[in-house]
């Protein structure tokens, strides 16, 4: 197939190896030596080297590792896109598309998984427009089917990632899931709920769409909704700066699923998580699935049988990455337990076999799965990771949500009137200037502002550039 052109980086910014560093490629023979960086410093321009390393980088990072299920991910909007480069970084098939050409500059993919929706003004985005959104991704549907299938081939499913409170990821969300469903496999989202900083247009924006992927959910176009509450993570990572806390939360929201999924495809010498149960609790279980974990530290379990399951219960919804669901109704629920191989060796069978057993007690309608595995960490902690499936929405926090998404757009709403009725000036005119003011409205009927710029005159599309 030949490749449409999505995405044109800066000509300085490509890199252009030479023979002796492709030879050095080739032959798997660049590692983080003095000896090797040495040449390759020799065989490239110094201005090149920069990129370089940012290549190494990306192959390294993508190197395959085990996992139940191949995913093929959908980063939309910025939000989106950030999760699709985590997940990019365990390993996995990842794209980005997005209205907002400088937000996929940032992301860390190589250039050729970056769509660019040339749908917009200026350097593009939305202005959290779901409407905009919506459009700009329809108005591209054809071409991005073509890079989606070029970029995640060979994949089980489709993982689609992004925010319910813009107007990139949101208005795209939709159609973005028709498109993916129209490939014959499995659909799953991440989808992110605004927090208690985001304003009204991300709360109003939020409900919207949520009300739409509800509806495929039960259509069975979304084999599991995975949500994330934004308001959860402000309290679970509350001490973190602004430069971290994004980078920490997008890192916790990708890692459970990427735990459970490959995890389950390994093998360990205490008790397998089987890949078959996780498949079947993603994807047959339906409705919403969340994620959270517990992490118990050795002053806690040391000398006290009790205190892991301790710990849980009193932990558990603390450790979710989203709130108001009635855990009860879990159809799945599993439990992946990780800690050092030194710990695993030395923790008594009964502290973790307490914990199993809490589970399957107080979630006993729902089908359980666990596993313990050890890990590579230098850490004495022991963490307790968490997966509910098959549940119906949050109805407390979406009830939360609308409210005061309705309440204060009423008030933006009226705003926008008052303002209007005070920015007209009564000029007297006569039947002749008022019917051709008329004349005038229906021509510029359903333009807003943002409408006539991107207008059949100004509207700009994705140019297939195949030939």
């Amino acid at each position: 197939m030949t490749r449409v052109q999505i995405w044109d980086e800066p000509a300085n910014s490509v890199l252009q190896p030479n023979q002796e560093f492709q030879k050095l490629f080739e032959k798997n023979e660049v590692k983080m030596s003095n000896a090797v960086d040495e040449a390759i410093k020799e065989a490239i321009k110094e201005d090149d080297f920069t990129n370089l390393l940012a290549t190494k980088k990306t192959k390294i990072s993508t190197a395959a590792e085990p996992v139940s299920l191949k995913i093929g991910v959908v980063g939309s909007g910025q939000a989106g896109g950030r999760l699709a480069e985590v997940f990019f970084n365990f390993g996995y098939q990842s794209v980005a598309i997005n209205t907002a050409r400088q937000d996929l500059e940032l992301l860390g993919l190589p250039a050729d998984n970056k769509f660019h929706m040339n749908y917009s003004i200026g350097a593009g985005g939305s202005g959290k427009d779901i409407g905009v959104g919506r459009s700009a991704f329809e108005d591209s549907a054809a071409n991005v089917k073509l890079f989606i299938a070029e970029k995640l081939r060979d994949v089980d499913i489709y993982l689609a990632t992004f925010s319910l409170g813009g107007g990139s990821g949101s208005g795209s969300a939709e159609p973005l899931i028709d498109l993916l469903n129209e490939f014959g496999k499995p659909v799953i989202c991440i989808c992110a709920v605004p927090g208690s900083f985001d304003d009204t247009q991300s709360k109003y924006n939020a409900i919207q769409t949520l009300a739409k992927l509800a509806d495929q959910a039960g259509a069975q176009k979304i084999n599991s909704l995975v949500l994330v509450d934004n308001a959860r993570l402000e309290t679970i990572y509350s001490g973190l700066s602004q430069a971290d806390f994004w980078k920490t939360t997008n890192l916790a929201v990708a890692e459970p699923l990427h735990l459970f999924n490959s995890m389950s495809a390994k093998a360990t010498k205490y008790e397998a998580l089987d890949s078959a149960d996780f498949s079947i609790s993603l994807l047959e279980a339906g409705g919403c699935t969340i994620f959270g974990s517990n992490k118990i530290s050795r002053e806690q379990y040391e000398n006290n049988d009790l205190a892991l399951v301790e710990a849980v219960v009193d932990n558990l919804e603390r450790g979710l990455f989203a709130d108001g669901f009635d855990l009860k109704e879990a159809q799945r629920v599993g439990v992946l337990i990780t800690a050092s191989e030194r710990v695993l060796e030395k923790i008594p069978f009964s502290n973790i076999a307490f914990i199993f057993k809490y589970v399957s007690e107080e979630f006993a309608s729902a089908g359980s799965f666990k596993g313990v595995y050890g890990s590579a960490t230098e850490s004495d902690d022991i963490v307790v990771h968490f997966m509910f499936s098959g549940l119906g929405l949050p109805r407390d926090r979406v009830e939360a949500l609308k409210q005061d998404a309705q309440k204060n757009m009423d008030v933006l709403l009226a705003k926008k009137t008052n303002v209007s009725g005070k920015m007209s000036i009564d000029l007297g005119k006569d039947k002749n200037v008022s019917a051709a003011d008329s004349m005038m409205k229906q021509i510029k009927k359903n333009q807003s502002p943002i409408g006539k710029l991107l207008g059949s005159g100004n509207k700009k599309t994705v140019i297939d550039r195949r030939r």
